[in-house]
This record gives structure tokens, C-alpha cells and sequence, in this order.
């Protein structure tokens, strides 16, 4: 198995094990064959709201809530006292996790558990395989 996701993060997840999207989020990287990184990045906390909040409604509105963990991610950031959010990206065959964190992942603020349109990996450049 490849596993893309950084002890530092995986320790940090196993610390919040008792939200149940954390859990499974552990039990799914656990479980996968491969685990692929796909980005991370630092972003003003500001625009971080802006734009997980937008995606919320989106999700919500035309999704039908698919994409799970904004219920905890925007109460959490809003109450936020950081001025950045680290995000870490990671794909799986069937879904991406992301994970909100300080810069210093030593705090997490939530994931988002993002399925798939199908069980396939996806390439920037030719789309699906």
C-alpha cells in the first residue's frame, strides 16, 4: 500500500477518532489499497470560510449533502483563532479526504469526505483512467 498521508496528520486524526467521520476516515485509509496525495496547501482563514462555506451550499443544494463533514468543518473554522488553515488533500479509488488543520497540524478543525463520480483514479491531465 501507498500511503501518501504524513504520520503527523495520521496522529492527529487518531486523536479525534471519537468524531465519527474521523473514524471512518481512519478506517478508510486503513483500508485502501493506495492512498494518493493529491495537494496541501496554507490559505488566510478568511478565505477559507469564504470558499468551504460557498462549496456547503453547494453541496447541499445540488448534491444532496454527498460531501460529508461541513456540519463540524465551518462551525469549527468560524470559531477559529488562527489566521491560516493548513489543507491536505488525499485520494482514494472511490472518494478524496481532505483535512483541515493549523499550520502546525497539531489542531484539526475537520475533513470532508468526498465520493467519486466512479472507482477509478483521476488524472489532472486525461481525466479518468
Amino acid at each position: 500500500m501507498v500511503n501518501a498521508v504524513n504520520s503527523q496528520l495520521i496522529n492527529l486524526l487518531e486523536r479525534n477518532r471519537d468524531d465519527a467521520l474521523v473514524s471512518i476516515c481512519l478506517e478508510q485509509i486503513a483500508n485502501a489499497n493506495e492512498v494518493r496525495f493529491s495537494a496541501d496547501g496554507v490559505l488566510p482563514l478568511e478565505q477559507v470560510i469564504d470558499i468551504y462555506s460557498t462549496r456547503a451550499k453547494i453541496n447541499a443544494d445540488l448534491r444532496g449533502g454527498s460531501i460529508k463533514g461541513y456540519d463540524r468543518l465551518l462551525p469549527a473554522l468560524a470559531g477559529a483563532d488562527v489566521s491560516s488553515v493548513k489543507l491536505q488533500s488525499f485520494e482514494l479509488l472511490d472518494r478524496h479526504l481532505v483535512a483541515f488543520t493549523d499550520e502546525s497540524v497539531s489542531r484539526l478543525f475537520g475533513v470532508l469526505n468526498c465520493p467519486k463520480k466512479k472507482a477509478a483514479w483521476f488524472n489532472p491531465e486525461t481525466g479518468y483512467d
